[in-house]
């Protein structure tokens, strides 16, 4: 069992890898935007779309750690890491460009509308979807963020994963996503990195408030 174990977690850090470093370089098919002139987290990003190989697949293997901790082996812990990893190279290209592109979004949606249906019915994963497709569209509506289109697709990733069946972890997520938005805009307005008629890109933060609930959810 133990040396089962142990190849199943090198092929999930293998695919890490790999996954890593195909995504790696699509991030650079993605010009810069111009609003861009003191980009997010310019502590840590330089300010040209040469994102650090280093600090990218870095990103990774510390997800995959994260994951060898506090998740089981099974199928749907798998292939929502896996999806994981390839949401982190969507919103690093949100970062960077403002843009969620519709080639690596809408796939991904289907991916989860597939694994939801297979885990949780397709009642509750379509009824979750369009829990945060609603809830979205009376955010961007009340203006209470710069959500977009691109912004509430991504979103349906999440609400597919998530289920219609949890409608509170749903608005928890975003929750948790207004506090971290929340907690950036502040650091970085009295820091002077940006201004109030500034707009951010939420789809880093929808990611953050996902990947709190993946790894805290067993605690």
């Amino acid at each position: 069992v133990f040396f089962l174990d142990s190849l199943i977690h090198l092929l999930i850090l293998i695919a890490t890898l790999v996954i890593s470093f195909v995504s790696y370089s699509k991030i650079k098919e993605f010009e810069i935007s111009p609003h861009n002139k003191t980009h997010l987290f310019k502590w840590l990003f330089p300010p040209s779309i040469k994102f650090p190989k280093t600090t990218y697949v870095g990103f990774s293997i510390l997800l995959f750690l994260l994951f060898l901790l506090t998740k089981d082996i099974t199928w749907f812990n798998v292939s929502v890491f896996i999806i994981l990893l390839v949401m982190q190279m969507i919103i690093t290209i949100d970062i960077y460009s403002r843009k969620l592109p519709n080639k690596y979004v809408l796939p991904l949606v289907l991916v989860a509308l597939v694994i939801g249906t297979i885990q949780n019915g397709i009642l509750e994963t379509v009824g979750g979807m369009v829990v945060i497709f609603v809830l979205f569209l009376i955010i961007g509506l009340l203006r209470l963020g710069s959500f977009g289109g691109g912004d509430l697709k991504f979103g349906l990733i999440i609400g597919g994963l998530i289920g219609s069946g949890s409608i509170s972890i749903l608005l928890l997520v975003v929750c948790i996503m207004f506090v971290y938005s929340g907690i950036f805009l502040v650091i970085y307005l009295m820091n002077g990195f940006l201004t109030r008629k500034d707009f951010i890109p939420m789809g880093p933060f929808l990611y953050l408030g996902f990947l709190t609930y993946v790894f805290c959810q067993n605690f």
